[in-house]
């Protein structure tokens, strides 16, 4: 699908790219942009170049529409095609069966940890933090909703668990192995009777489960708070 065919196009969400690098802001109508996947250069017109610094500030993306309209005549498809922004429909985006395989087994083994060992898993995880080095992009990448459809899919395979620190623990180990800084945060609040676990990547959630809590992080204690 491309963002002007056919009415599913209102609907559906441009991403900025981690992997576009652009150039301080030009002195001519047109400017250089590099697109690091595809391993090439492209010259795009000033207007495209200000749609992706706009794009690039805005993590949970940008609907198609409201691209259109704050910038008139501007190719999306082009962009698009071009691997310079990604188009994430309504429907939401398939995932690779390896992918979802990858996370059926995970949840299965920590299912089982956590029947044996309990809480160690989850502690562990909050110690250990996110993967040194690993990447913390500032928009929410597609592959975020592929982990997640993925998750999701896996459940419908025998011996996995829906339990939010299970999910959590296979989710933050997959986007780990994929490069990622996967951490595992546990969240609640001060009046609620419950918490919930979630996979983070920097300031993006990764929840199959889609439990969307207006919850707090735990974390460990600020001296600077009792000076």
């Amino acid at each position: 699908m491309q963002p002007e065919d056919g009415p599913q196009a209102e609907t559906a969400l441009l991403r900025a790219r981690d992997d576009v690098w652009l150039l301080d802001r030009p002195a001519g109508p047109t400017t250089v942009v590099l697109a690091g996947s595809r391993g090439k250069y492209l010259r795009v017109p000033v207007k495209a170049w200000e749609f992706l610094q706009e794009l690039s500030g805005a993590p949970a993306g940008m609907t198609v529409p409201e691209a259109r309209r704050r910038h008139p005549g501007l190719r999306l498809a082009w962009l698009a095609e071009h691997g310079l922004v990604d188009l994430v429909p309504a429907q939401g985006l398939r995932s690779p069966t390896a992918l979802t395989l990858a996370l059926w087994q995970r949840n299965c083994v920590y299912r089982l940890r956590q029947s044996v060992g309990g809480w160690r898993d989850i502690r562990q995880a909050m110690e250990r933090g996110p993967l040194p080095g690993g990447r913390e992009p500032v928009c929410r990448p597609v592959f975020f909703d592929r982990v997640e459809t993925a998750a999701r899919l896996s459940f419908a395979l025998p011996g996995t668990s829906r339990q939010c620190t299970v999910v959590a623990l296979a989710v933050a180990e997959t986007l780990r192995r994929h490069g990622y800084a996967g951490r595992v945060a546990v969240l609640g609040e001060h009046d609620q009777v419950f918490l919930h676990a979630v996979a983070r990547v920097g300031p993006h959630v990764l929840d199959p489960g889609m439990t969307l809590p207006q919850l707090r992080e735990f974390a460990p204690p600020d001296p600077r708070r009792g000076a």
